[in-house]
């Protein structure tokens, strides 16, 4: 009863928060960080982390990426600061993890 009530709640939040304009992806996930933690907390995760994992998860990043018009970038200067954005992202990435791992005396490789 309870998984089923929390459902409904998750689908209730994504449909307010894609009402009012914002993606439903967020409303499901405040809904998400009010679920307590202890026995309904695991017991919802062990139902439901393959669902999410192994269907959600691919559906929604493949939905957003066939709605990407790549089109629309348009311009020299636009490719050149998304090509910024994309190595700067990259390389913080990468150097925060090396800086952790180097905190830790971890190997590079």
């Amino acid at each position: 009863f309870y998984i089923c009530l929390i459902l409904t709640g998750v689908m209730i939040s994504g449909f307010i928060t894609d009402a009012i304009g914002t993606h439903s992806v967020f409303g499901a996930f405040v809904f998400g960080l009010i679920i307590p933690n202890g026995p309904l907390g695991v017991t919802l995760i062990e139902k439901l982390e393959d669902f999410v994992s192994g269907l959600l998860l691919p559906l929604f990043f493949a939905i957003s990426g066939l709605k990407t018009d790549i089109g629309q970038v348009g311009g020299l200067k636009v490719w050149g600061n998304l090509m910024a954005v994309i190595v700067l992202a990259c390389s913080g990435k990468v150097a925060g993890t090396a800086a952790v791992a180097y905190y830790y005396n971890m190997p590079i490789r």
